[in-house]
């Protein structure tokens, strides 16, 4: 990440952290061990899977982040 020449709200006041969340069109790719093609999508469904064997788009498989938004900006605030 780099710095941005036109990041000069709130100059003074020093560097803060803010949450950004997106969203995109996508999609993953899991594998499970299953008895079925039922019970493997049951498995999926409720998270009842190793995320070690899961793979997204933007974050393991090689298409990306389609349409990508920022959806929301949140300050995070310093603990007490």
């Amino acid at each position: 990440m780099g710095r941005h020449s036109h990041c000069d709200e709130g100059e003074g006041g020093g560097m803060k952290t803010f949450k950004i969340y997106t969203q995109w069109v996508g999609y993953s790719v899991v594998e499970v061990e299953a008895e079925s093609p039922t019970h493997a999508q049951e498995l999926v469904e409720s998270g009842d899977y190793d995320t070690d064997n899961a793979k997204h788009t933007g974050y393991g498989l090689d298409y990306g982040y389609d349409h990508e938004q920022t959806i929301e900006v949140r300050e995070v605030e310093a603990d007490g």
